[in-house]
């Protein structure tokens, strides 16, 4: 399997789009969302082109920062 790593800043979104393959994937938005503090993973209506929220991740978790 191979990885592809991008790198974005605030207010900028990454579309992953599946080209290749016998199955049909509907494209994939993410976008860091600082207002929100949240990653922001919104699935493309195919019939539409238009995007709808799917789910949110935290950005970061208190946890994570221990003394």
């Amino acid at each position: 399997m191979e990885t592809k790593e991008v790198e974005i800043g605030s207010g900028q979104s990454v579309i992953i789009d599946k080209l290749f393959g016998p199955h049909i994937f509907a494209n994939l938005r993410i976008t860091a969302d600082t207002q929100r503090g949240c990653w922001v993973i919104e699935r493309e209506w195919i019939a539409s082109g238009t995007y709808i929220e799917w789910c949110t991740i935290p950005d970061q978790l208190a946890e994570e920062f221990t003394d």
